[in-house]
């Protein structure tokens, strides 16, 4: 990478951290260094008003006029608090800076030599043409992914309603993509791929990378045969689920055609007066366990391999 190659910074609360990530040669960003930030203030999550104490979080672009380097606070560029989203929550502030000295009252504090090195990473940035590089806060690693790990915690009912309004925005009701697509998107297949993708060796990158091969290539021939398991794996989770699915089903649909056998099932057992055939309600459960056995048994040496193999 060129010194005066375009960066990126990423602050993490939690961890008290702050990474500068400079563009290579191939046009990918790739981690330069990590400091240990010396103060932010406040507590994890967004500043919220003026005068709260509290660090920011988001997403800033910073631009070279502001940058500080007469600052009192030896060197320091604006974090550009509060953006077009914190101004659209009504948030407020000013003034809240990346800087050193070490001491902070609504800022993230670094060491006098760390801001000089940042600061400086900075400067070469925009000498090389860089007009703005992005600072992004958050309250820890992988926000992103712990947000979705959270979802499998919440039961079916929670989500049914939100689920419902975006099928029905996208006028998909009484569809097989309405019945099918909300359950493919999955936390459960989130959590399995990042644990499958974790065991990756290095080298494998490395070597795709010596060979010329870009994110896309490096996942088409290589992580996607790889995961032949775990997806195989997946699908044996996820069609059981969905197979067995009575509520949504009862939601989406309107029309008998569009009615799966678990709902057949229930309309076949009357209440009342009326006397229930159970020679054939339970002749259909039958025929309706026949596809999730048979997804079993002939993907079981597949589905185990998925679950516990960690050799690549």
């Amino acid at each position: 990478m060129d010194l005066q190659s375009p960066i990126l910074v990423r602050l993490f609360k939690q961890e008290a951290e702050l990474e500068i990530w400079k563009q290579t040669r191939s046009g990918q960003f790739a981690l330069l260094k990590t400091y240990p930030i010396c103060r932010w203030s406040g507590d994890l999550g967004p500043k919220v008003r003026e005068g709260d104490r509290q660090a920011p979080e988001g997403f800033y672009s910073i631009n070279p006029g502001q940058m500080n380097p007469q600052s009192a606070y030896y060197l320091s560029f604006n974090t550009g608090y509060p953006n077009a989203f914190d101004k659209a929550l009504g948030r407020s502030g000013s003034q809240l800076m990346v800087h050193g000295d070490c001491s902070s009252r609504g800022c993230y504090a670094m060491t006098d030599e760390q801001i000089a090195e940042i600061y400086s990473l900075g400067r070469e940035s925009f000498f090389g043409g860089q007009r703005a590089f992005q600072l992004q806060a958050f309250p820890f690693r992988m926000t992103a992914f712990w947000i979705i790990f959270v979802t499998l915690m919440l039961p079916v009912e929670v989500r049914i309603y939100p689920t419902y309004k975006v099928v029905a925005d996208l006028h998909m009701l009484d569809t097989y993509a309405g019945l099918i697509m909300p359950l493919i998107a999955s936390a459960t297949g989130t959590l399995l791929f990042r644990q499958f993708f974790m065991t990756i060796p290095e080298e494998l990158l490395e070597a795709s990378r010596i060979d010329g091969a870009g994110p896309f290539r490096f996942f088409k021939d290589t992580l996607l045969p790889l995961s032949i398991t775990t997806i195989a794996a997946l699908f044996v989770i996820q069609f059981i689920y969905g197979w067995n699915q009575y509520l949504w089903p009862l939601l989406i649909t309107t029309q008998e055609s569009m009615y799966t056998a678990v709902i057949g099932i229930k309309r076949m057992i009357t209440g009342g007066d009326a006397l229930t055939e159970w020679n054939l309600v339970m002749a259909t459960a039958m025929l309706a366990l026949l596809p999730p056995a048979a997804v079993v048994v002939l993907m079981q040496r597949w589905f185990v391999k998925g679950l516990v193999e960690t050799e690549k």
